[in-house]
């Protein structure tokens, strides 16, 4: 997450949108950090247009993939 931050970063591009990392814990012990940003952050969750959700364990990362819903 952070490599991909420095790499958008080093770019030295502006987004038009706001881009946030955001790290969650809690997910075994039922979804308390991901539940809890969606609490404080509820105004403004209807102006999200992308989500990348990255839960790969402890594993070493081999690759990834990205799905969407269509007419969004």
């Amino acid at each position: 997450m952070i490599e991909a931050a420095r790499a958008i970063k080093a770019t030295g591009l502006v987004p038009r949108r706001t881009i946030r990392f955001v790290l969650f814990s809690g997910k075994k012990q039922g979804l308390l950090g991901s539940w809890q940003y969606a609490l404080a952050h509820r105004p403004e969750l209807d102006k999200i247009r992308a989500v990348v959700i990255f839960d790969s364990g402890i594993g070493r990362v081999s690759g990834y993939s990205l799905t969407g819903a269509r007419g969004h």
